[in-house]
């Protein structure tokens, strides 16, 4: 018989609440705590991390002015051989290719906004200088994605 998962989930994860009603409903068992990197990891792999971001908006602020910190983030997970795939939700996106003709939405108010090519450099070098792979789900499939990723489904 096949043990059941259980997913940590950081608590610092916001607006996840359709994932913990969908794991709830799954029975698939969960707790909420600090983990130190990233935003979901199953107890029976360690070394292989979900970060969440529920928007390509929501990226941008990362990779804009969370920059450092993300980056600091990314270069720990890999000196411990944790690989960390970032899921992001955005309906319409299926592969890294795709975030080049993504538009911000203030780009009128700020022309100096990030462009979807200026994040698809940044990922791209995320994945060739750390152990980071680049996923994109819709929110309703987010929480199944997540099973899958972690081979919790």
């Amino acid at each position: 018989m096949k043990k059941k998962p259980v997913i940590w989930i950081d608590s610092r994860e916001k607006n996840n609440q359709h994932i913990s009603n969908c794991f709830s409903d799954k029975k698939i068992d969960y707790f909420i705590s600090k983990l130190p990197i990233g935003d979901y990891m199953s107890l029976d792999n360690a070394r292989l991390i979900i970060e969440r971001k529920n928007s390509i908006l929501e990226l941008v602020s990362t990779i804009g002015s969370e920059h450092e910190r993300f980056k600091k983030e990314l270069k720990e997970a890999t000196r411990y051989g944790i690989h960390i795939i970032i899921l992001i939700e955005e309906e319409g996106f299926f592969c890294l290719e795709d975030i080049k003709s993504w538009v911000h939405p203030f780009i009128k108010k700020n022309p100096r906004a990030m462009t979807g090519e200026t994040i698809y450099k940044i990922l791209s070098a995320y994945t060739q200088y750390y152990d980071v792979e680049i996923q994109f789900t819709c929110k309703g499939d987010s929480a199944q994605k997540i099973l899958e990723l972690l081979k919790a489904a």
